[in-house]
Order: C-alpha cells, then sequence, then structure tokens
C-alpha cells in the first residue's frame, strides 16, 4: 500500500514534462484539478459520497473555483 502511495506521487511530480517536448519544457500548468474518488473494494459505494464531501471541506476557499471534486463535476463540464 505505501509502495503503491509513493508511485502514484512520483507519477504525479514527473507528470509536469509533456512527452515529445525537451526535458527543460515544462507542460503549461492546468486550470482545473479533478478529484475523483473510487471503492477499492465492494461494500465501499457508500463512502463515496461522504468522501467527495469530506474533500470539498478540505479544500480552501480561494482555490476552490478550480477544483471539479466527483463525477458529478466531471459529468457537469
Amino acid at each position: 500500500m505505501f509502495v503503491s502511495c509513493l508511485l502514484s506521487v512520483s507519477l504525479a511530480l514527473s507528470a509536469g514534462a509533456a512527452p515529445g517536448m525537451p526535458p527543460d519544457t515544462q507542460a503549461p500548468t492546468p486550470s482545473h484539478t479533478l478529484w475523483l474518488v473510487q471503492a477499492l473494494y465492494p461494500g465501499q459505494d457508500a463512502l463515496l459520497q461522504r468522501t467527495e464531501e469530506g474533500i470539498a471541506a478540505l479544500i480552501p476557499q480561494d482555490v476552490q473555483a478550480e477544483q471539479l471534486i466527483g463525477r458529478g463535476a466531471l459529468a457537469g463540464t
């Protein structure tokens, strides 16, 4: 579990460089962040909505307009 978290973080950090571009060139900064939650085991579907609400509560108000939280926000764009 810990190894998969580290892998996720390292992939997110290395995602700044776009493929096919010179190594010193950074990809443009995205304007929105998408937060998607997925159940890992059967029976966790009831926790998805509460988790999305918890993420929304943790995001500061000044950046909340740039955040898309959950599948409903993704479908609304």
